[in-house]
């Protein structure tokens, strides 16, 4: 296989996850795109600039086109994890993403965080508490 970018073409423009990452449930593999939002770009801006907007738009048309299938070759579905460490910034991009299709919305999981805990090993570990969906039940991945 060929060495393959991690900056995904979503348009016009490159979509670079914070991480990605696979996890092996018993022979079925999920795949995981890490989005941490420590509050520093603004919800919307007509600036060009990254915004949680513009990420959620690119995280959009990547799950409805299966972008990452494509670029890197996965047969896997994709999970994205957007972690806030403002659970008013979350509650925020929760009612954005509400207006999403249902694909979408079943696809980008959210959960909120203290700061310090996103820069050292959380107390309980995220996997283990419920992820937030837009207009959805909240799930847990353990």
């Amino acid at each position: 296989m060929t060495d393959v970018q991690l900056a995904i073409p979503v348009g016009p423009a490159k979509l670079i996850p914070d991480q990605l990452f696979a996890l092996d449930y018993g022979g079925c593999y999920r795949v995981f795109a890490l989005e941490v939002d420590r509050g520093t770009e603004p919800g919307r801006s007509s600036a060009a600039r990254k915004t949680l907007a513009k990420s959620m738009e690119q995280y959009t048309s990547l799950i409805q086109d299966d972008l990452q299938k494509k670029h890197y070759g996965l047969k896997a579905n994709l999970l994205v994890l957007w972690v806030f460490t403002s659970l008013r910034r979350q509650m925020s991009f929760l009612e954005m993403m509400s207006s999403s299709s249902k694909c979408v919305r079943r696809s980008i999981l959210s959960q909120s965080v203290k700061l310090e805990e996103v820069t050292k090993r959380p107390a309980t570990p995220m996997f283990e508490n419920t992820w937030c969906r837009a207009a959805l039940p909240g799930i847990k991945l353990s």
